[in-house]
Parts: structure tokens; sequence; C-alpha cells
């Protein structure tokens, strides 16, 4: 007999995940953290057409939430969200990096790519290898930036999960 989990409220599946054994039941258990997705997504939805969006923040309404001070530990760094938290199940969170940190990586390896073609273009009409020290380094300084922003982009693709069940 087939379980209908979509009739389950949040809870409900929150306590079904919670105590199943998701070795022995692995297919129940993808269609409950399935459901959870689902019923989150239309929470989130419902919050986000309201006005009021941090009265409905999850992570404010959460008693620890409200003791920590949300303020950086060190002044610097980006002024914009570089990764969000997104949760799995109530077992795991996920942190992972935000659009912004993907454009911002993207538009820096853009303008270097910009700097590359331009200086190509130059030797290129030209027909000759750089001759001197500042044609080498506009031709390939810019090749150092864009490896280092593909590279970044390499290490932002790693989610880090935290699984309260495993305790890793």
């Amino acid at each position: 007999m087939e379980i209908d989990y979509s009739k389950y409220s949040l809870e409900e599946l929150y306590d079904v995940e919670r105590n199943i054994d998701a070795q022995a039941h692995t297919s129940k258990y993808r269609q409950i953290l399935k459901q959870i997705s689902i019923k989150k997504s239309e929470l989130n939805f419902i919050k986000s057409t309201s006005a009021d969006l941090t009265s409905y923040s999850s992570y404010m309404e959460d008693p620890i939430a409200q003791k920590i001070s949300w303020t950086p530990l060190v002044r610097g760094g980006s002024n914009f969200a570089t990764h969000v938290l997104d949760d799995f199940s109530r077992s795991q969170i996920r942190v992972k990096p935000s659009l912004g940190l993907y454009l911002f990586t993207l538009l820096f390896s853009g303008f270097s790519f910009i700097f590359i073609f331009k200086a190509e273009n130059g030797l290129i009409d030209k027909g000759e290898w750089p001759t001197d020290l500042d044609q080498y380094m506009q031709t390939f300084v810019p090749f150092i930036f864009v490896g280092a922003s593909f590279y970044l982009l390499y290490k932002l693709s790693e989610n880090t999960v935290f699984d309260k069940k495993r305790g890793r």
C-alpha cells in the first residue's frame, strides 16, 4: 500500500522524517523529503507575498537565532550576501553560494576577458608578439585573473552540508 504524503502537514512530514529509517526505506524517505520541499516552497510563496517579510522569517522565529548577534565579527569583506542557508530537511542544512557571488565572480572574469581581447587584438593587428614588459603585462596578467575567477567558480560549487542525524 502506497502512502500519500501530500496530504500530510509540514509538521507531520518532519515527524515522519525524524522517525523513519532512511536506509531501510529509501524510496519513502525520498518521497517525504520531496513533500517537505514542496510544502516549504508553498509556505515560502505565501510568506513572500505578504507585506512584512521579516516577521515571517523562520530563522528569526527560532529562539537561538534571537539570541545570536548578527553583526560581523571582523570588518571588511563583501557588502552583499555571499552564501545563503538552504534547508534540505529537518536533519540537514546546506550553506550554498548566493547568486550575487556567482554574478560578481563572472563579472570579474568578464572584465579580464575584455582586457585579454583588447591586448590580443592590438598585437594581432600589428602581427607581432609582445616585445616589452608593458605589453607582456597587458597580455598575460588578465589570464591570471581569469584563472583565479574560474578557480573561485570551481570552489564556489562546493556546498557545506551539516547533517544533524549523523553528527557531521
